[in-house]
């Protein structure tokens, strides 16, 4: 189920149900939201994030590359936990290509 609301809807609270169980309370299983970075040390400043998520009702996902961190995270804030080696490198012409592509 996918319900839009408008930034305005959001601020004035006219859907404050997203925010408990209640809203969930129809569906057979609970919402699953994916929560990406690209470097496990940035799961660092995840967790009152993941937190308020799973306190919401939702079935939350942590990709990240591979490390220790990830897996603490994960296991601190019981979230399922998926690993995806990855590479961030500095690459200033894709950098500068892709930056000109989108309007830079």
């Amino acid at each position: 189920m996918l319900v839009e609301i408008s930034p305005a809807q959001a601020r004035y609270g006219k859907f404050r149900a997203f925010r408990s169980l209640h809203f969930f309370a129809a569906c057979e299983e609970p919402p699953t939201i994916l929560v990406g970075v690209t470097h496990a040390q940035t799961c660092l400043v995840l967790g009152a994030r993941l937190r308020a998520l799973r306190n919401a009702g939702f079935h939350v996902l942590l990709l990240s590359s591979p490390g220790p961190l990830l897996d603490i995270t994960a296991a601190r804030e019981q979230v399922e936990r998926i690993e995806l080696p990855m590479r961030r490198s500095i690459a200033p012409l894709a950098d500068l290509c892709l930056s000109t592509a989108f309007g830079g």
